[in-house]
């Protein structure tokens, strides 16, 4: 679970300076949401 968003369906994933933002469906399915570069602020956007 993201620190920033208390919904335990929107997770994330690290790649170099950039988060990836996703939001699981289902067992089969993730929806993309955002990638975010880390030294941005994440409350500032709407997600």
């Amino acid at each position: 679970m993201i620190s920033e968003i208390q919904n335990e369906n929107i997770r994330e994933i690290l790649q170099g300076n950039y988060r990836i933002i996703y939001r699981v469906v289902n067992k089969n399915r993730i929806d993309i949401l955002t990638v975010h570069h880390s030294s941005r602020d994440l409350r500032k956007r709407k997600i």
